[in-house]
């Protein structure tokens, strides 16, 4: 049987798929933006905190040296981890930007296979690319903001493929070492895509029905990067990330039979994406049982027959099945990863394979119907039919996706022996304010697995939140045993007995962080507020004003300077370094109050501003829903300062109610005081 279509010359088919027609280009756009629709206001998920939002490294002022030159981060992703601070330094906290930046990154992945698949006149070009576009098994990749290393990688791999064969027909040098530097920040962005150099050769040997020395010799800088770059990347997931433990403690005989099984599961979710889960279930292989080697002779199988028909349509199908390999063997299970500790499998280590079956199926279904010379209404009414229901299931796991209780309550639908889907609804629940339900969770995931660090660390952020710092301290100790180079554990270990009473550990533990992390700001100013506690009030300020050099933008260790300075007299310092806490953080209630005050009743009276004095002011109630009694006190008192008494009156008198239902006696006291002067100065006030 002869090929029913050939990658030398174009079909008919792919005449009509030109990837600069614009109205294709929009029309592929929107429909990825609205498919995840729900995804922009997704939350934190996972380890995104751990990666990013709380990440030290991240935080600190020298980020990009730690990023680029120190083997301190998880993996070593310097792209990546230099996106995600770019990304800090514009969001902050708001994931909103991150994940307007993963689905930009997937829509240009989807332009961009659009693009190879045109450049290698494969039929069907621009529905295979609009269909990975619009797959629900991509949700992982692109809706959680730590696998933006899935989608910013797939950039880079993607584009330097493109340019890889352009180069070939161009035979421009300039052509060819762009791609070479593609590949370089694509592996600097996710070792994942280490596999193009194998993909090149494949291709290749599609295209020419032979691999030439010509072939080899133009992938040789592209083997030599991802061996490097590989090899760097198993350092750091079995040195960083694997933190010493076994997540693979099987026989290699087992883990080549989980190429079997990692193969055909992946190959099933991408032709029928439904129930798809966070964490999956982790499958026991037993090479004593015949029935566990099937999935790796069927894979064998089909291998052969397509070998066997290479020279008809067998060709294309070893193409698909060679690149769906090749890309996930480095997820294949052969080597050990740190999501081992969890499944075998995952959603998103399949993002680079993905493209295959889709593009196989796709291109298999276009050439039939040319060569068939069937209506094309035929075609366009399926592919409408399947692009219909990928966008619904796309948007539906994306919603899932979005909400943190949502998805960790899906997986432990699918998945009730998942401790980490245990311990992440515990906390999801947790950060709801649904405390009581959440421990059993908590509890349940620990039963599960008691030996891995970020496990126990999460666990510990939950204890705090429901105020048990000694089963937190508990956790955080545990977690610095499994891992002891994690400066964010002996920090937030500082924090735990600090709440305990133990300041003396809780000291010891926070030099430790810096021990590890020279330039942690937020440590050196949580030792300042310990040495305010005991009274070395000139050495908190030298803590205090490091954590300020190491961090400018730190508002918390500004207001920590700021309440020492007016303690010591120096109110107009103390004004300064309130205004850059709140210019810093604008819903900090605390130090607009003091800033507040300091404008309202201050003893300088060079320094008083009462205008300023009630802005503030009523900032720092807007921001504790005008539930906090003192600062309602202080907008009185800023009120009262501009003349303003029967503002005054009314914000004191709300003050009062508050205190006198929290039984606050002394407070309701103070405030009665303050109560009477104003009615005083009502009364003596001209009408």
């Amino acid at each position: 049987m002869t090929s029913t279509f050939s990658p030398n010359r174009p079909s008919d088919v792919c005449e009509e798929v030109g990837p600069r027609n614009p109205w294709r280009v929009l029309a592929l756009l929107v429909l990825i933006l609205l498919a995840y629709g729900p995804s922009y206001r997704g939350e934190n998920l996972w380890d995104d905190d751990y990666l990013i939002f709380r990440n030290p490294y991240l935080q600190a002022n020298n980020a990009l040296e730690t990023i680029w030159l120190t083997t301190r981060l998880p993996d070593y992703y310097p792209v990546t981890s230099t996106l995600f601070w770019v990304e800090l330094q514009l969001f902050g906290d708001n994931p909103f930007g991150y994940h307007v930046v993963a689905i930009a990154l997937h829509a240009a992945n989807a332009l961009l296979l659009w693009r190879v698949l045109a450049q290698l006149n494969i039929p069907g070009a621009y529905l295979a690319a609009l269909l990975f576009g619009l797959h629900p098994v991509c949700v992982a990749s692109v809706g959680w903001i730590s696998e933006t290393k899935n989608t910013l990688s797939m950039v880079f791999y993607l584009a330097s493929l493109l340019t890889f064969l352009q180069s070939e027909k161009s035979r421009s040098s300039k052509t060819y070492f762009a791609s070479l530097i593609l590949f370089v920040l694509a592996m600097l962005s996710k070792v994942s895509v280490a596999m193009l150099p194998v993909v090149l050769l494949l291709l290749a040997w599609w295209q020419r029905s032979r691999i030439a020395k010509s072939d080899l010799l133009r992938t040789i800088p592209f083997f030599f990067v991802a061996l490097v770059l590989g090899l760097v990347a198993v350092y750091f997931q079995h040195t960083n990330a694997i933190q010493g433990g076994n997540p693979r403690p099987e026989g290699m005989l087992t883990r080549v039979l989980g190429v079997g099984w990692v193969s055909w599961f992946y190959l099933i979710k991408d032709l029928l994406p439904i129930r798809l889960a966070m964490v999956y279930p982790r499958w026991q292989i037993d090479v004593a049982n015949a029935w566990h080697w099937l999935p790796l002779l069927g894979l064998l199988l089909a291998l052969g027959v397509a070998w066997a028909y290479r020279k008809g349509w067998g060709r294309h199908l070893l193409l698909a099945l060679g690149y769906f390999l090749v890309s996930l063997f480095p997820v294949s299970g052969l080597i050990a990863m740190s999501y081992h500790n969890h499944s075998l499998v995952s959603d998103h280590l399949q993002y680079v394979a993905l493209m295959a079956p889709i593009v196989l199926v796709v291109a298999a279904l276009s050439s039939w119907l040319a060569r068939f010379r069937l209506s094309p209404r035929l075609l366009q009414g399926v592919a409408a039919a399947v692009l219909a229901t990928s966008f619904l299931l796309t948007f539906q796991q994306s919603r899932q996706f979005a909400s943190s209780t949502a998805l960790w309550q899906q997986s432990l639908a699918l998945n009730e022996n998942s401790y980490a889907a245990q311990i992440n609804y515990g906390c999801a629940l947790a950060a709801k304010g649904r405390i009581g339900d959440a421990i059993p969770y908590l509890e349940n995931g620990i039963r599960l697995q008691p030996n891995i660090p970020h496990l126990r660390r999460q666990a510990a952020s939950l204890m705090m939140i429901a105020n048990r710092p000694n089963d937190a301290a508990h956790h955080y100790q545990q977690a610095i045993e499994l891992y002891p180079k994690d400066a964010s554990s002996q920090y937030n270990l500082g924090l735990a007995l600090e709440a305990t009473g133990d300041l003396a550990a809780a000291e010891a533990a926070l030099h430790k962080a810096i021990e590890l992390l020279p330039n942690y700001s937020r440590a050196y100013n949580n030792l300042g507020r310990l040495r305010v506690l005991k009274g070395d009030t000139k050495d908190a300020m030298a803590k205090f004003r490091q954590a300020v050099k190491d961090d400018p933008l730190l508002p918390e260790a500004h207001y920590n300077i700021a309440r020492l300075l007016h303690r010591q007299g120096d109110l107009a310092g103390a004004v300064l370094e309130y205004r850059e806490a709140v210019r810093l953080r604008d819903d900090y209630a605390a130090a607009h109050n003091n800033l507040a005050w300091l404008l309202a009743a201050g003893d300088d009276q060079t320094l008083r501003d009462t205008s300023l004095a009630i802005f503030h002011a009523r900032k720092a109630c807007d921001a504790t829903n005008r539930t906090n009694p003192l600062m309602l006190d202080t907008l009185a008192t800023a009120y009262a300062a501009a003349g303003r008494l029967k503002e005054a009156q009314v914000s004191i008198n709300k003050a009062l109610e508050l205190a006198k239902r929290m039984n606050q006696k002394t407070l309701v006291a103070e405030l009665e005081n303050h109560a009477a002067s104003f009615q005083a100065q009502r009364a003596d006030a001209p009408e």
